[in-house]
């Protein structure tokens, strides 16, 4: 199984993202955290776990100059199975 767990906190006008990417196959897998204000996306980073292993995160995302702030994060993670094949699956989270 390749999941990310953990924990959103919003703040004014950035989010601070902590947890784990969890990889349990044995190729790649990358999670893509992007920040958004409405549909504008401000801020995007990624962690990868390789091969049978997790990767701990903490950061902050998002611009903190930004009047508003964002207001939405999705998480993808991409994988590629045993034959290559990348697939991809997204949540959104909204403040």
């Amino acid at each position: 199984m390749i999941r990310v767990e953990g924990t959103v906190t919003w703040h004014n006008r950035t989010a601070t993202l902590t947890g784990n990417v969890i990889n349990g196959h044995g190729q790649s897998a990358t999670a893509f955290f992007r920040a958004y204000a409405g549909s504008t996306k401000i801020d995007q980073t990624t962690r990868t776990a390789s091969g049978v292993s997790t990767t701990p995160f903490s950061f902050v995302i998002g611009d903190p100059n930004l009047v508003g702030g964002v207001n939405k994060i999705t998480i993808s993670i991409q994988h590629y199975a045993d034959l290559l094949v990348p697939g991809e699956t997204e949540t959104e989270l909204r403040d």
